[in-house]
């Protein structure tokens, strides 16, 4: 059983018409989910390391160009703001103990928004949105597609 963020791609996959008009290959569109996780571990590094030195989250998410954002909630809820990073839209969220202390700058897995403008010159919309957090298996989507395209046995 496919998860939810192997379901978005396979929906891209499916969708012949939307692959001619970025003028992608299945193995472009790997490479754009590839691209994203890489981009995303590098963002969540640089978060890290931002925290690790005591930036405040304020200029992280001006030294970022993030938009969209929020800086004046405590616990339990948490400072927030959203960013274009090269293939990605991310929200970046600044997360608080019980003392109101800031804990850590961390990324949100979940609704992460991918753009082939990496690798296609057509782009438009997001190619998906996926939960970067679950791995995608191409294997499994192959054979999903695969046996989508098998013919129907027929009934005598």
């Amino acid at each position: 059983m496919l998860n939810s963020s192997e379901k978005e791609v396979l929906k891209v996959l499916k969708n012949r018409e939307y692959l001619q008009y970025l003028n992608a290959s299945v193995d472009d569109i790997k490479e754009i989910i590839n691209l994203a996780y890489k981009e995303f571990k590098e963002l969540e590094n640089i978060c890290k390391v931002a925290y690790e030195q005591g930036e405040t989250f304020k200029k992280l998410c001006n030294s970022l160009g993030g938009h969209n954002e929020e800086f004046n909630n405590k616990y339990p809820e948490y400072n927030y703001f959203d960013l274009n990073y090269q293939s990605l839209l991310v929200t970046v969220k600044e997360i608080f103990n019980k003392e109101n202390k800031s804990e850590q700058f961390v990324l949100q897995q979940s609704e992460v928004y991918i753009y082939p403008d990496n690798v296609c010159k057509n782009t438009i919309d997001p190619l998906c949105i996926i939960d970067i957090g679950k791995k995608i298996d191409f294997d499994k989507i192959t054979q999903e597609i695969d046996k989508e395209n098998e013919p129907a046995e027929e009934v005598l």
